[in-house]
């Protein structure tokens, strides 16, 4: 039996920041809150900079981004998850 460990250090099996990138524009449009009040520039920027290339957990940056962008008392919990199977992140409210 032939056991095996992949490592995709330079993104050639899945390229992560296009994937990443995709899909925090399609957050940023999906609710108002965030489209309303955060350019679509600046919520980039902040979440991959945060974001680490995935080194940091998605609860830390999230937590970042409300606290950056003064969200926190505008119903912004509901508006985070995980991934695209959209797990909620524990202790908050999935849209």
């Amino acid at each position: 039996m032939v056991h095996a460990v992949g490592f995709d250090l330079d993104e050639t099996l899945l390229h992560r920041s296009a994937s990443l990138l995709r899909f925090i524009r399609w957050q940023h449009g999906q609710h108002p809150l965030i489209r309303r009040s955060i350019s679509l520039q600046d919520w980039c920027e902040r979440f991959i900079d945060w974001d680490r290339g995935g080194y940091v957990s998605k609860e830390v940056v999230y937590t970042k981004l409300i606290n950056h962008f003064s969200l926190g008392g505008k119903g912004a919990s509901r508006y985070q998850w995980e991934g695209e199977d959209r797990k909620p992140i524990p202790g908050m409210i999935a849209p």
